[in-house]
Formats: C-alpha cells, structure tokens, sequence
C-alpha cells in the first residue's frame, strides 16, 4: 500500500515491479544472498551467519554491487533510464529506491554499496501480520493441492516432477510460527538500523491509517519529493483504513493477541494494548 502510494507520488521503485510492488532484481539478489546461508524469506535469521564473517560480507557486497551496476540492473532502471544512469553514466537524479522486507536481514550490505541511503521502516502488529501470511498460506496450498490433483489425474507426474513445493510456507500454517517470524524481521530491523546510522523513519501501519494524509506527506518529504495536496488527496482515497485493527474482531486473533500481547517485540512497538 505504502509503496504504490509513495511511487504515484514520484519515487521510482522499478520497471519490473510484482504483485506486492516489489522489484523483481532487488528481490532476486536478497533471495539469492538468503539461499547462500541456507536461509529463505520465511526462514531469515541464518543469513545473520554471513554478517558474522567479514570474508563472506565483503564477497557477498562486492557481487551485489556489480551485479547492480551492469547491465543486469536493465529491467529495473527500464532501457531509457538505463541509458541514461548507466551507459551514458548520467548521475540519478530522481528519488529511487525498492520494497522488499528481505532487505531487513541485508541491509549491512546494501549499506555499504548505498552509504547514504534512506531507510523507512513499517511496522504492523504481529497478529495481524500472522493473520494475513496464514490467510495466504491456505489459499496457496488450496491452489497447490488442486493443481497437484489434475496432475495425478493426468499422471504428469510419471514425466515432470514438481519445481516447487506445496503452498507457499508450511510454517506460516500456524498462527504461533507466523507471530515469530514477524518478531524475527523485528528485532533484526532494530539491531540492524540501529549499528548503521542510515537515515530512517520508523512508522507504523496502524498510524498510517489514523492519519493517512499526514502520515503519506511525511514520508515522501523523507524521501525527497514534493507532492500536492491534490495529488497526496487522491492516493489517500485508496487507503482501506478499516483494515487497521481488522483483527480484533475476530475471536481467535483476539485471543491469540491475548496471548503475545506483553511480549518485548510486542511493548516496544506500542503493541501491548
């Protein structure tokens, strides 16, 4: 939500955005940098042993950044932007940057290649962040197990095995695994914007919806851009401010918050009440 609204009001976020308007190169390196550690999206913090060795971070950065600067950056930039930042090696002057919670584990990395970057930071409480990954979860494996029925029916299995798996992250199944993952992404996003000394802005969803205009103005402003009241007026018109604390009529996320309510990740982001 907060990407698309920031990148309607004029910060460049990719030619080559997904579903969640997060850029397909940016997300492929995080991904790639994660499997190297034995790591994924769901399963985040064994990257944390590359950080600890300055061999495997010096590496992992040098490739990055090339990566990053060459042609492979193309469908990112867009040929016209391409041309312009890299071949013709014209400074970018536009506000630019991607979306990809991944970047919370390897932005000791990123920051070496962007030393002064900008970094904001949304929170959103971790039931309902568990809700919504163990919402996707079912859906997935509801898709998967249908697909893999025809497929049974059809015996493709006898000439083509699976290229991936069932649903999309078994551990997200539980409300309990999911509420941990989230701590996870956290508690890392705070040791880690905290030891580097980028520029960030902490927020939270929750704040965003109460004031959404507001809220939308002091993050473009943080991200260099100028936009108008008619312009912030009209992306705000899309907000769904009723999903704020969605959860808490349902029941179970109601007793489950109950649950998780006073644990430290949960306090120091305002969560407890």
């Amino acid at each position: 939500m907060i990407a698309s609204a920031l990148d309607d009001l004029g910060l460049f976020l990719g030619r080559d955005l997904e579903e969640n308007h997060e850029s397909m190169f940016f997300l492929a390196l995080n991904d790639w940098a994660l499997r190297q550690a034995g790591g994924a999206w769901d399963n985040p913090k064994a990257f944390t042993y590359v950080l600890r060795s300055p061999e495997h971070t010096q590496l992992f950065t040098e490739y990055m950044e090339m990566r990053f600067g060459s042609i492979a950056s193309l469908p990112f930039w867009g040929m016209s932007r391409f041309l312009r930042h890299w071949a013709f090696r014209d400074e970018v002057r536009e506000p630019w940057g991607w979306k990809d919670p991944r970047t919370v584990f390897t932005i000791p990395l990123w920051s070496k290649i962007f030393p002064h970057a900008k970094v904001i930071n949304i929170h959103r409480n971790g039931v309902a962040v568990a809700a919504s990954l163990r919402a996707r979860e079912r859906k997935m494996l509801a898709q998967a197990k249908d697909l893999h029925l025809r497929r049974i029916r059809r015996r493709t299995y006898a000439l083509r095995g699976k290229r991936g798996g069932f649903g999309w992250s078994p551990r997200c199944w539980q409300l309990s695994e999911g509420f941990l993952l989230w701590e996870e992404y956290v508690l890392q996003s705070q040791e880690s914007l905290g030891s580097l000394g980028l520029q960030q802005l902490q927020v939270r969803y929750e704040d965003i919806l109460k004031e959404p205009k507001t809220s939308l103005n002091e993050m473009a402003e943080f991200c260099g851009l100028k936009p108008s009241d008619e312009a912030l007026g009209r992306v705000v018109s899309r907000f769904r401010v009723e999903r704020a604390s969605a959860f808490e009529r349902d029941p179970e996320l109601a007793v489950f918050f109950n649950s998780v309510k006073n644990r430290p990740s949960m306090r120091m982001l305002g969560y407890d009440s």
